[in-house]
């Protein structure tokens, strides 16, 4: 819980059992490595896997960065320990969720959701690393706008943004009942 939570905040649990449902998703992986080599050369295998050594696993970014910086993991709320705009904002019309992974991904949004490709040009935000330490300002506020005027400009649903209640409804006329 030393990762969850808003920054200035008490710690959050997960909001579901993720390091269950990663333990078995582990378990079948190893369980279909064991299929295809008994399929292979015959021998039989041993399958184990535990729930603190799945959320170890799951938490490689986080180990790797407090290993790599000699700094503790902390709390950041909806953000990104290290991706910038990566986190949740509250706009004129409701909330939503930006992941701007990439240096084209930033230089796109600045130039057609926040109309500002100064932005996207400048040494303090042009490069994925640097976003993180840079204040965070400027895309934030513009970004207050309207997520309606962002979606569209993002080119929605393929876009690095959404309001986080309609994760499913891109998903809808392509999910099919499982009979």
């Amino acid at each position: 819980m030393a990762i969850t939570g808003p920054a200035d905040g008490a710690p959050y649990k997960s909001g579901v059992a993720i390091v269950d449902v990663l333990a078995g998703w582990s378990a079948v992986t190893a369980i279909l490595a064991g299929l295809a080599a008994r399929e292979r050369d015959g021998a039989g295998s041993h399958v184990k896997t535990n729930l603190v050594s799945t959320g170890l696993a799951a938490l490689v970014n986080v180990g790797g960065a407090a290993l790599m910086t000699g700094r503790e993991a902390s709390r950041h709320g909806n953000a990104h320990a290290s991706i910038e705009p990566y986190r949740s904002f509250s706009a004129a019309d409701g909330d939503f969720l930006l992941a701007v992974g990439t240096d084209r991904q930033f230089a796109v949004l600045c130039e057609r959701v926040l109309g500002r490709p100064d932005l996207g040009a400048d040494a303090r935000f042009a490069a994925k690393g640097d976003r993180p330490a840079a204040p965070r300002r400027g895309h934030g506020e513009a970004l207050r706008r309207g997520r309606a005027r962002g979606a569209v400009a993002i080119g929605r649903p393929r876009g690095p943004g959404a309001p986080p209640h309609l994760w499913l409804t891109p998903l809808g006329p392509s999910m099919k009942k499982i009979e």
